[in-house]
């Protein structure tokens, strides 16, 4: 049997189509399990919040284009959603999308997961149908199989952001790259093979997140390698010129925000080259591959010190140079050997797999270099390449399939993958981490009295805390007065001006802050002293609640 022949031919038997039928059923019903299952268990966190709130609560009496050139910390919730968008320094694709599907299915917090749950449960799908007639069904199979598992893949296909829409346009846009390569002459003609349908791809790609871009950009240059080497036509190449021409008016609005974030302006971090080998590379092969990942790219990275040691003695320089001329030597006789040979045609899916996994350590080296120099990182980023790397494995296991015992190592593989992604799964949903923005907000409603003041912090996030709030305020029929301390430039005059206000004795004041800011209790404590009496202090998740109640008396700063 060849496995890369077609399944679904009419020549093939039946019990083989019964059987891919039913791997893609089960396949399907795995993923939407997975992605499904426990989806609103937790509220809403504060990226997820930035998305829903860009589009329920911002720019209030204002039209959605009105546009204000900002950066992400100078935001106010008066802004226009356009604003909003572009000083985050994401394009705004997703956000739309999410809205069309709101304006369906509600606003509810399973309603507004649900979208990036069901396009992460179709990118396994995309992966093993496109890749099952050129690689081979088990092959595309065992991919496929271990993309429905991958923790990644499925935690961020539980957010409200547009990371499930990039994992499912790359995973069509490698896909399509996949085919063109290996296809027959005939084909190659065809529609489905038109360059023209992967700029389009990739213009959605670019306006979903700037990764995207970036594997745009990554895949159409291999393309070009690989086509030029088999002398393809390469005229169609030119229509990648209308991917900067359509992207331009959203990089005009965007530049200003994109230049400050770039200048590390507003990075959390700085980074230097020991934290590429001890935190960014086993984050990044973390996303890849579970937990137990960490402990072999670890290993890896304690080589240097054994080479370190090795050169130390003094018959380094004489056994180092041994090898190396033994090396020089073993390969002129295999060249040698190679050029008397006759020629044979080398397969592409050597290429190929090269030229993606080439990929997957450039886009590394892309977030080395924001890391140094925006000051940004996460391992989120990496989201664009996860299709990439899935389709890796399924050239690899292609490939492995030219030999005996052929689908011994795709399966050990994909078992070894089942077997750690299992149990971090089920970590995953057993022990929620993000901010519980919707319990503290509760809390807040059940425990105030007539209207409070509640001081969201930082004004930038006052949407965060602000959004299960008037929720639950308007279902209680209750109103509240929102306030902030300023930005970040101006905290001590935004509390110092916070605490001059006349407060009428009794009334209720509520802090609600982040765990990672308690400066803002400091603060208010500090410099509200007399006019404020600490009552209460709550802890959520990633989250405090402080409860203060006015005496009346003119605030003394301390």
């Amino acid at each position: 049997m060849n496995d890369k022949e077609p399944i679904y031919r009419g020549h093939r038997p039946r019990r083989q189509m019964a059987l891919w039928l039913g791997f893609f059923v089960a396949l399907a019903a795995l993923t939407l399990y997975l992605r499904f299952h426990e989806l609103a268990t937790q509220g809403l966190w504060s990226d997820e919040l930035f998305s829903v709130s860009s589009i329920t609560q911002v720019g209030a009496g204002r039209p959605w284009y009105a546009y204000e050139k900002k950066s992400f910390p100078y935001l106010r919730m008066e802004d226009s959603f356009l604003t909003w968008k572009a000083g985050e320094n994401s394009p705004p694709l997703f956000e739309v999308l999410l809205w069309l599907w709101c304006q369906v299915f509600g606003w509810s917090d399973f309603a507004v997961r649900s979208m990036s749950a069901l396009l992460g449960s179709l990118a396994p799908l995309v992966l093993f149908i496109g890749l099952r007639r050129p690689l081979g069904a088990w092959s595309a199979a065992g991919a496929a199989l271990i993309f429905a598992l991958s923790p990644s893949a499925v935690t961020y296909a539980q957010e409200v952001r547009g990371y499930a829409l990039l994992m499912l346009l790359a995973s069509i846009a490698v896909v399509r790259l996949v085919r063109y390569v290996l296809a027959d002459d005939g084909q190659r003609s065809h529609w489905g093979s038109s360059f023209k349908v992967d700029v389009a791809i990739y213009l959605l790609l670019s306006y979903t997140h700037y990764t995207g871009l970036v594997l745009a950009c990554g895949l159409t240059g291999l393309r070009w390698v690989l086509a030029k080497r088999r002398g393809w036509p390469l005229r169609e190449f030119g229509w990648f010129a209308a991917l900067p021409a359509l992207l331009a008016p959203w990089l005009y609005l965007n530049w200003f925000a994109m230049a400050s974030a770039g200048a590390g302006y507003y990075g959390w971090s700085d980074y230097a080259w020991a934290d590429v080998w001890s935190l960014l590379l086993p984050k990044a092969t973390e996303f890849f591959l579970p937990q137990p990942s960490i402990q072999v790219v670890q290993a890896f990275i304690g080589l240097p010190k054994a080479v370190g040691v090795f050169l130390a003695r003094p018959y380094a320089l004489p056994a180092t140079l041994t090898l190396a001329l033994l090396g020089a030597a073993l390969g002129a006789c295999k060249r040698a050997a190679a050029d008397a040979a006759p020629r044979r045609v080398h397969d592409p899916r050597w290429l190929l797999c090269l030229g993606l996994a080439l990929l997957v350590v450039m886009h590394f080296g892309y977030g080395i270099y924001t890391a140094f120099h925006a000051r940004v990182w996460h391992a989120r980023y990496f989201s664009a390449m996860l299709p990439v790397g899935m389709a890796v494995f399924a050239l690899l296991f292609s490939l492995a399939g030219q030999h005996r015992l052929a689908r011994l190592f795709p399966l050990c593989a994909v078992l070894l993958a089942c077997a750690v992604s299992v149990p971090t799964l089920r970590a995953y949903y057993q022990n929620p981490w993000k901010e519980d923005y919707r319990e503290a907000s509760r809390y807040i409603v059940q425990n105030t009295q007539g209207r409070p003041t509640v001081v969201a912090t930082w004004a930038a996030n006052a949407a965060y805390y602000n959004y299960y709030l008037r929720r639950f305020m308007a279902d209680a029929g209750r109103s509240y007065e929102l306030t902030t301390v300023g930005q970040s430039g101006d905290l001590t005059a935004g509390v110092a001006a916070l605490c001059q206000r006349r407060w009428a004795p009794g009334e209720q004041v509520v802090l609600f802050q982040h765990s990672a800011h308690r400066l803002y209790f400091d603060m208010v404590n500090r410099h509200c002293a007399g006019a404020l009496q600490m009552v209460s202090e709550r802890q959520f998740r990633g989250l405090f609640v402080n409860f203060y109640q006015a005496t009346g008396a003119a605030a003394s700063p301390q």
